[in-house]
């Protein structure tokens, strides 16, 4: 039985899930600039 907007709160789910992967992916190239920066001062 589905319910409405149960679809929309997995495609939000989905959403959510992609953005966190993403903002990790940033942080990491981002702390790994902020190394080889300090590490070539």
């Amino acid at each position: 039985m589905c319910k409405p907007g149960q679809e929309l709160q997995e495609m939000f789910d989905l959403c959510n899930c992609k953005q966190r992967l993403l903002y990790q992916i940033l942080i990491q190239i981002f702390s790994g600039v902020l190394i080889l920066m300090c590490s070539s001062a």
